[in-house]
């Protein structure tokens, strides 16, 4: 794995030790869905109770992956996606863990902490996936380290985006609300998914 890559933190192993404690009960180890088609309804309840959350306690996340491209592209989610997709800064962890209780009362419950599982792993924490009607979003930590944003998923999976396209975000209608979603958009795309991002593609897109 790239040396950028390897951004575990002791408060990395704090983090997710503090998380498991207090909400290891509701965590299952198997995807509650992981087929197409999402079932769109509850993904778009889940999406709008989780930034009714975050808004009241004033915790900036933006769409990432195939749920920013249903969005920008298609105007919906992308009815072959599995799952919901959003990302906040890594400096903002501890305000998740804050909002965890007001999440759980809204009905999503916290299904898993994304974590390294290589061999080798230095235990990095990717993000946290919230459950509720069997459909998931996960919240991805993005960390600015050697001129990118960085979130380390798995041994297979090492997200990253330039620092311009977070450090600025653009605002985009979904679902009738505003929501954020990278900046340079367009190249964001290119970038994860390939000169042909407007194409609809099943198994290349929206597979996080």
């Amino acid at each position: 794995m790239p040396e950028e890559n390897n951004i575990e933190t002791t408060h990395d192993m704090d983090f997710k030790n503090k998380f498991q404690d207090k909400y290891s009960k509701y965590f299952s180890w198997e995807q509650p869905t992981g087929k197409n088609p999402m079932n769109i309804v509850a993904a778009t309840e889940n999406l709008l109770l989780l930034k009714q959350a975050f808004d009241e306690y004033g915790l900036t996340f933006w769409l990432v992956f195939g749920t920013a491209l249903g969005a920008y592209r298609d105007g919906g989610f992308i009815t072959y996606d599995r799952d919901t997709d959003v990302a906040i800064f890594y400096d903002d962890i501890d305000k998740l863990y804050d909002i965890t209780d007001s999440l759980i009362k809204k009905g999503l419950l916290p299904l898993r902490i994304v974590t390294e599982n290589w061999p080798e792993s230095t235990g990095a924490v990717g993000g946290i996936s919230y459950n509720r009607k069997k459909e998931y979003i996960d919240v991805y930590f993005f960390k600015k380290t050697n001129n990118k944003h960085w979130c380390l998923k798995d041994s297979l999976h090492s997200h990253w985006a330039e620092l311009h396209q977070f450090d600025k975000l653009d605002i985009i209608n979904f679902l009738d609300r505003e929501f954020n979603i990278p900046s340079d958009t367009e190249n964001y795309f290119i970038d994860r998914y390939g000169e042909d991002w407007d194409v609809p593609i099943i198994g290349k897109q929206a597979t996080n």
